[in-house]
């Protein structure tokens, strides 16, 4: 049991100081580095949008309400201005 061990312990430690295969090995590391911090970057900002998008509908504020309110504002500011009766 103790020699296999060693065995795989021996390939494992030349697999690492392959010279050739070390600049690989640390590239692949970087790119799984940055997808992570992508993934983490992701997950915050949506967290962020929900929680204001929750906070926008407890505030009672839907498109409904405001496409009738700039429409109200329009109307009066055309009335104001003399192009609506």
């Amino acid at each position: 049991m103790a020699g296999a061990v060693r065995k795989i312990y021996a390939k494992l430690s030349d697999f690492l100081k392959n010279r050739r295969g070390s600049p690989l090995l640390e590239e692949g590391m970087l790119i799984a580095l940055a997808v992570m911090t992508l993934a983490v970057v992701f997950s915050i900002v949506l967290g962020i949008l929900g929680g204001i998008q929750k906070a926008v509908e407890d505030a009672g504020f839907t498109t409904d309400n405001f496409m009738s309110s700039l429409n109200d504002l329009w109307s009066k500011i055309l009335a104001f201005l003399g192009f609506q009766t």
